[in-house]
């Protein structure tokens, strides 16, 4: 979204709190919310923010011997610099938007360990060699009718309560049935900007897929953080939790997480992994791929 767009709807009263942050290691969209009118206010010099979202695991247990992110430097400040590219109303909390930012140190140098930086500069090294990469992820996850609360008090398993019992893989009429949540999911999901292809149910209770459109490689990964960050704030809206985890229980099916990777020319009118005459349509740049 441009500028002065965000800015009518700022001064419009239609926004009145931004999400901004970024992904950390594992893929976690951490940052903070701000009032709209500081967001206006502190677009040009960015937002600070602790570097220890690259100083921790996955339980936040702070990691020792990082250059990083580490005690004796206390901590310090980067610097969050909204991607407005990626300015996207919340269409599930009232006059709410969020942005990614891209990270910056004090010093004006890119944070190197950024999963967005990275990704960022595979995205420019294949475009230097005439490629652009596009991906998309398909996601596996299950639905269970507990809160916070309740998933500490059963110790996260393995008794928790599925969205659903048994199986019902591919039953339309077992997605029709729970399209209160899962309609709502794909329809805020698009009106957030990420557009979704479709959903089934999967192999397991309350175990679903969804497939996201594909994207540039950048865009594909910002729309699958933004996904698994969405879906887990409506569901907590609705009294519930979903799980990306892999393998939430070693009784049942994990839950999968694919992505489908392309190169195209630049102009995206070609897939170069497609060849008509080849073996298996696999062009030599796919095998070498």
């Amino acid at each position: 979204m441009d500028i002065a767009k965000i800015k009518q709807k700022i001064d419009g009263g239609e926004i009145e709190y931004v999400k901004i942050g970024s992904p950390d290691i594992e893929g976690v969209f951490r940052g903070k919310r701000v009032a709209a009118k500081h967001f206006l206010n502190s677009l040009e010099d960015g937002f600070a923010q602790c570097d220890v979202l690259f100083g921790w695991d996955i339980a936040e247990n702070v990691l020792p011997n990082l250059k990083v992110s580490n005690w004796e430097r206390g901590f310090a400040d980067i610097v969050m610099r909204p991607d407005l590219s990626t300015f996207m109303m919340e269409p599930w909390e009232e006059k709410v938007a969020s942005c990614i930012c891209d990270l910056w140190t004090e010093h004006g140098e890119p944070v190197t360990v950024s999963p967005r930086y990275l990704m960022s500069q595979v995205m420019e090294r294949a475009r230097s060699m005439g490629y652009e990469p596009m991906a998309a992820s398909e996601l596996e996850f299950r639905f269970f009718r507990e809160n916070m609360f309740s998933l500490r008090e059963k110790d996260f398993g393995p008794n928790l309560t599925p969205l659903n019992p048994g199986m019902n893989c591919y039953a339309i009429s077992q997605a029709s049935a729970d399209d209160h949540l899962l309609g709502r999911i794909a329809n805020m999901m698009r009106d957030h900007g990420v557009e979704m292809e479709g959903y089934n149910r999967e192999h397991g209770p309350g175990m679903y897929e969804m497939n996201i459109r594909y994207a540039n490689v950048l865009s594909a990964c910002d729309y699958t953080m933004l996904f698994k960050t969405g879906v887990k704030e409506i569901c907590h809206q609705m009294g519930l939790t979903a799980s990306f985890m892999a393998k939430w229980n070693d009784q049942e099916d994990g839950s999968s997480g694919h992505s489908h990777m392309s190169l195209w020319d630049r102009n995206k009118e070609h897939n170069v992994f497609w060849d008509e005459e080849a073996e298996g349509h696999m062009s030599t740049t796919m095998r070498q791929f």
